[in-house]
């Protein structure tokens, strides 16, 4: 029995068939809103094959899109920032006179460090993938700022991701509250490297950080205790017990770990790199250090002031932490995303 033809395919970094990261995740959350709406949705992951090297990419990403373009899809969002696959999907949408939108998932953390390859790469996005995609959606004001700054005359829309506010574990008291918290990958930019370097500080201190991340074979750390990956039960656990939960990232488009430490009345210490930021970093639950020169001692700093909040006044800051999540439940938090791919299928037909 043939398939149906897609309204809306989603072309995401990997397939749902692998590990999911942020951006997958985001995919996934979409693909089941669109399908809430009767919407026939495919999600099309441009490398299926676990590790998502550079080897799997180069040979498995263009059996990939000749998939959704022989599946003629009404509509395609694309995911995911200037590769190689990303750029070629929306160049091959356009020559098939198939509509696309994007998400570019994308953090002016390159603008800033890098800006020879933020000339290269925006060079590419005139040309391939601005030009032609019908809007574009980003999670941050940062992001949204940026791109239309570079590209005057591009529909640069905000849009959010979502958290699932109803399996949460139920908050703990403050006085249980015994050990920051970190989730996140090995990768530099989530900023493990930070929380290492302030390693013997937090010793001295007496302050225990519970960090889900793989541990690394001979490191010595006196104060951080790896966990490794943890499953959905344990993470809310570790969530709702933690102190502060701190993401010291150089650059994230939208982190769902301060949304979902926040639902937990955890409040967040975080860099001002990080994408949700800009959503509720003016929350008292979050204090938002400058990502730079002086950060590590900006983490100390703001690591103390939640260390050393005394239990009522942390139970108080719990229930703020908690209003700051409400705006990210799911699904409403995608419903604005979902009624403007509904808006461009209207317009395809």
């Amino acid at each position: 029995m043939p398939q149906q033809r897609p309204d809306v395919a989603l072309w995401a970094p990997r397939g749902p068939e692998t590990s999911w990261g942020g951006v997958q995740r985001y995919v996934l959350q979409l693909a089941q809103a669109l399908e809430a709406r009767r919407l026939v949705t495919r999600i099309v992951g441009a490398d299926s094959q676990p590790g998502f090297g550079q080897h799997n990419k180069r040979f498995v990403w263009p059996r990939r899109l000749a998939q959704l373009l022989a599946e003629k899809p009404r509509l395609v969002h694309l995911h995911g920032s200037s590769s190689l696959f990303t750029v070629q999907a929306a160049h091959a949408c356009h020559c098939h006179r198939i509509p696309f939108v994007w998400t570019p998932c994308f953090h002016p953390f390159w603008s800033q460090k890098y800006p020879l390859l933020s000339g290269v790469y925006f060079k590419a996005l005139e040309r391939r993938v601005m030009g032609h995609a019908r809007r574009v959606f980003t999670l941050s004001l940062q992001e949204q700022r940026f791109f239309r700054s570079q590209l005057p005359g591009a529909r640069v829309e905000l849009v959010r991701a979502g958290v699932d506010l109803q399996h949460r574990a139920e908050p703990a008291p403050a006085a249980k509250r015994k050990a920051l918290l970190f989730v996140g990958r090995r990768s530099p930019n989530k900023g493990f490297q930070h929380l290492a370097a302030i390693d013997d500080w937090l010793a001295a201190e007496r302050i225990r950080v519970t960090a889900v991340t793989d541990p690394k074979p001979g490191e010595a750390l006196k104060s951080i205790n790896c966990t490794g990956p943890l499953d959905e039960r344990s993470l809310n656990q570790a969530y709702a017990t933690a102190r502060a939960c701190v993401v010291p990232s150089s650059y994230e488009s939208f982190s769902y770990a301060v949304v979902e430490a926040l639902a937990h009345g955890t409040p967040v210490i975080s860099s001002d790199q990080v994408g949700v930021m800009d959503h509720v970093g003016h929350s008292p639950a979050c204090r938002v250090v400058p990502y730079g020169h002086g950060f590590e001692d900006g983490l100390k700093r703001q690591i103390m002031r939640f260390w050393c909040l005394s239990d009522p006044d942390l139970d108080r800051l719990s229930d703020v932490a908690i209003t700051a999540a409400q705006p990210f439940g799911l699904p409403q938090a995608l419903e604005p995303l979902v009624n403007a791919l509904e808006a461009e299928l209207l317009v395809c037909d």
